[in-house]
């Protein structure tokens, strides 16, 4: 029987979401993708551009005693490439801190960036081969003879819910230097991974992310219901595709403790795979992971909401290089790329 945790609603729920009656979807998140979408492309058109989201992380539940305290997000730049207006997922890089890698969404080509800490593009690559469909995230994790430092980006939206299966394009992470003056142009051959649902129903994510212990990948599902099931591939990845993933928990988003909105947008793992980061339009949750056991035990705990700032609509989240910070930018052209930075006892943030 596979380890599955429903985290069940309270009555108390202090904003609890609005449901549209003509369309079903949470309209507390007016101006953000709803989930519904009658196209087959994968696009994210629900979005009206109206509202902001995003906000301190605060709920009206004790915290669990075990969390971290961490500064409000600190604006590093701007993002400055006008094709970058989609972004949906970021994280940086561990072999060259200071470069950000993000890409766009479905509304985008086959392509990604590099930043630096002010936002200035350091270069783009274009994805050779099989065009992706909706690329959702991305995540750093082991190379598929257990090198590090390989780049994983996840093909695996879907809000049609009609793919037969969903796509990880994996590549050594390319060499970057953050001072250069010159942005590099280039070209990457991913290795391609197929996944397929268990039960062989389609389903919609924005969400992957890499155990940096034993490089198990994990997507979450994004669901109007608020009900996201955690899916497992056991490293290493191999052998005839599609992978069939195994269902290994489920989360409740919308419902206390996980207030907020009900859609999930983006995670990521930190370096040492003690921290996991879960983000939906309005709020943000870390998990602390026992190392004895496997990263998605993490889920049968409470998490620990923490800061994220109002953003137009906020899909990326990423661990910083150090594993202890973190690091958020919206879609929409000329956004911030965000940092907070995990205080010590005592620390207030204040500059």
């Amino acid at each position: 029987m596979l380890p599955l945790l429903l985290i069940l609603a309270c009555t108390d729920d202090p904003d609890p979401p609005v449901e549209d009656p003509q369309l079903g979807t949470d309209s507390s998140d007016s101006g953000v993708e709803t989930g519904f979408d009658t196209s087959t492309t994968g696009d994210d058109s629900a979005d009206s551009g109206d509202s902001e989201t995003g906000d301190s992380g605060t709920v009206d539940t004790e915290p669990p005693a075990w969390c971290p305290s961490y500064a409000e997000g600190e604006e590093l730049g701007v993002v400055e490439d006008p094709d970058i207006k989609e972004a949906s997922g970021i994280v940086e890089s561990r072999r060259t801190p200071g470069v950000y890698w993000v890409h766009n969404d479905s509304g985008d080509t086959e392509r990604f960036w590099a930043l630096s800490a002010t936002g200035a593009t350091l270069g783009t690559w274009t994805i050779d081969g099989k065009k992706p469909r909706d690329l959702e995230d991305l995540a750093l994790g082991y190379g598929p003879d257990g090198e590090p430092d390989w780049l994983y980006l996840g093909d695996v939206g879907d809000n049609a819910e009609s793919r037969d299966e969903i796509r990880i394009l994996r590549f050594e992470e390319p060499i970057v230097d953050p001072h250069a003056t010159e942005p590099v142009v280039a070209i990457v051959e991913p290795d391609v991974i197929e996944l397929t649902y268990p039960d062989d129903v389609a389903r919609n994510s924005e969400s992957i992310l890499i155990d940096p212990l034993n490089g198990d990948l994990y997507v979450i599902v994004k669901d109007i219901t608020g009900i996201s099931g955690v899916y497992r591939v056991v490293a290493p990845f191999g052998g005839e595709l599609p992978i069939r993933m195994e269902e290994v928990a489920s989360l409740l988003f919308g419902e206390a403790p996980l207030y907020g909105s009900a859609l999930t947008t983006g995670s990521d793992a930190s370096a040492d795979g003690r921290w996991i980061l879960i983000r939906t339009y309005s709020s943000l949750y870390l998990w602390r992971r026992d190392l004895e056991r496997p990263l998605y035990t993490a889920f049968e705990e409470p998490p620990c909401p923490v800061p994220v700032a109002s953003e137009p609509q906020g899909e990326a989240v990423g661990f910083a290089a150090n594993g202890r910070d973190y690091l958020t930018v919206s879609e929409r052209s000329e956004q911030p790329l965000y940092v907070y930075r995990r205080l010590e006892a005592g620390d207030t943030g204040a500059p």
